[in-house]
């Protein structure tokens, strides 16, 4: 029977995974779990009757259904050395994205760079008064090798309460409240 955990991540994201092991995960415990475009990982937030419940609460669950993603396994001490080696490279990509803010004059404030924990991904999050345009500047982070080979844009999401539009073929803007954004979904 598979076991509903909630994983945290980094910040305050949170998904639900299945864990398809006869004993349920140790609360706390590291895990490495199946998510878009690789492996991250994260730590087991709740379990059980708890996990249910807060699945069912709709912030990023709906408990309508299980999750379809799975946590594959607990971390390793090397996986978690990894993990501890990325601390270094998302700021050294949150330094070099706020150098490309400040010399193309953009309207917005970086808080964080993030990279997925097999380096498929990296989530750079900013805040902005107004809707801002950043293709450009997600060129020049491409352009720019922040340790991986490769890094094209994949959804872009800013600021902005009216309707979503296309900006990118293929690629959209979605609305974000609270004057937050999230620039993510670079891949390796």
């Amino acid at each position: 029977m598979a076991h509903l955990v909630e994983v945290a991540f980094k910040g305050n994201r949170k998904e639900f995974f299945l864990w398809d092991y006869p004993d349920p995960p140790p609360l706390h415990a590291a895990v490495i779990v199946d998510v878009d475009r690789g492996e991250d990982l994260g730590y087991i937030h709740a379990l059980g009757d708890l996990a249910q419940k807060r699945n069912g609460g709709c912030s990023h669950g709906c408990g309508t259904s299980l999750p379809e993603r799975k946590a594959l396994r607990l971390a390793s001490e090397k996986d978690r050395g990894l993990s501890k080696d990325l601390d270094r490279l998302n700021e050294d990509a949150r330094r070099k994205a706020m150098e490309r803010v400040k010399a193309n004059g953009l309207g917005m404030k970086l808080s964080d760079a993030e990279w997925q924990w097999d380096r498929n991904k990296l989530t750079v999050y900013f805040t902005a008064d107004k809707r801002v345009d950043f293709r450009n500047l997600v060129r020049e982070l491409a352009s720019h090798n922040l340790g991986a080979a490769h890094l094209p844009p994949q959804h872009a999401f800013v600021n902005d309460d009216v309707q979503p539009e296309w900006i990118f073929p293929g690629q959209h803007f979605l609305p974000v409240h609270a004057h937050l954004g999230k620039l993510g979904n670079f891949s390796g």
